[in-house]
C-alpha cells in the first residue's frame, strides 16, 4: 500500500491511496491498474502505515 502521486499542471499535486503488486524474489513493483490517460509510469510512494479494510467497501 502507498500513494500514487499525480501532478496536474504546474501547481496541483495529488496523492491517491494506491496498491501495487510486489513480485516474489525480485522486489520489483508492478502496477496492474489500467490508466485512462495512457500514462506509462506513475510515481509511487510506499507507506507501511496505511491499511485497506476490504470489508468496508460498499457496492
Amino acid at each position: 500500500m502507498g500513494w500514487a502521486i499525480w501532478q496536474c499542471g504546474r501547481y496541483f499535486i495529488e496523492g491517491e491511496l494506491h496498491a501495487v503488486h510486489v513480485q516474489d524474489g525480485e522486489g520489483a513493483m508492478v502496477d496492474v491498474t489500467p490508466r485512462v490517460n495512457g500514462e506509462r509510469k506513475i510515481r509511487f510512494l510506499a507507506d507501511n502505515t496505511v491499511t485497506y479494510e476490504y470489508g468496508t467497501l460498499k457496492q
